[in-house]
């Protein structure tokens, strides 16, 4: 019989592949090139593009920094111009202008001598109503104020509504009454009767010192 060939398989060992991105050749190293996908060197400089991108959110932050600034620049100032105006309650009837001339008085000797900012706010005209309702804009201005000075001589029912209303608004009160004290206490409804009073008589000397004496104090000027 005769003798069969023996098979033999061919190896090349000239190509081997080394890992996945390595190619050898007859023990020398080929590199595959790097495909567009892989990581870039940190130490690469930035784009134009991204620069641009970077300093227009620095503006942005620095922008919102200055814009909250202002804005609680202006809030401050609205609540100190608020906190330093003060409401006149009163009976629109000229036989109680004198009594708003020597609050305005007071308020001036104080601003001079403390250098504060005190203001009186002035309703000129409203219409009180025959039920002692209360305007709208009164109801605004006493929303506006940080104080309440509320004139009960006149006996006329919008006072004290307007003072209920100041009291739901936590607003601070200084009551007068140009009269008697049997006057004061008829004029005074009994759910503010706790409150003090400057009760002057006429005597508007007394009504200008004791006021600016509270205004100081209230202040803390």
């Amino acid at each position: 019989m005769s003798k069969q060939p023996e098979m033999v398989i061919a190896q090349n060992h000239r190509a081997t592949r080394n890992n996945d991105t390595t190619l050898n050749l007859d023990n020398q190293m080929y590199q595959q090139p790097v495909t567009s996908f892989q990581r870039v060197s940190n130490d690469a400089p930035l784009s134009e593009e991204t620069k641009t991108a970077t300093n227009a959110q620095h503006d942005i932050e620095q922008h919102a920094a200055v814009n909250a600034d202002c804005i609680r620049a202006i809030f401050d100032r609205y609540v100190l111009s608020t906190e330093q105006t003060i409401f006149m309650s009163r009976c629109f009837d000229s036989r109680y202008d004198e009594t708003e001339r020597t609050i305005c008085r007071a308020i001036e000797s104080v601003n001079h001598e403390k250098g504060s900012s005190l203001r009186l706010l002035r309703v000129d005209q409203h219409n009180e109503g025959a039920t002692g309702q209360i305007s709208d804009r009164i109801l605004r201005d006493i929303e506006m104020s940080g104080l309440v000075i509320a004139d009960l001589s006149s006996g006329r029912s919008n006072i004290p509504h307007e003072i209920g209303f100041a009291m739901g608004l936590k607003k601070d009160l200084i009551l007068i009454h140009n009269g008697t004290d049997a006057e004061a206490d008829a004029h005074t409804p009994s759910n503010i009767k706790m409150y003090e009073q400057i009760r002057f008589n006429q005597n508007y000397h007394k009504l200008e010192t004791e006021l600016k004496a509270k205004l100081i104090d209230y202040y803390r000027l």
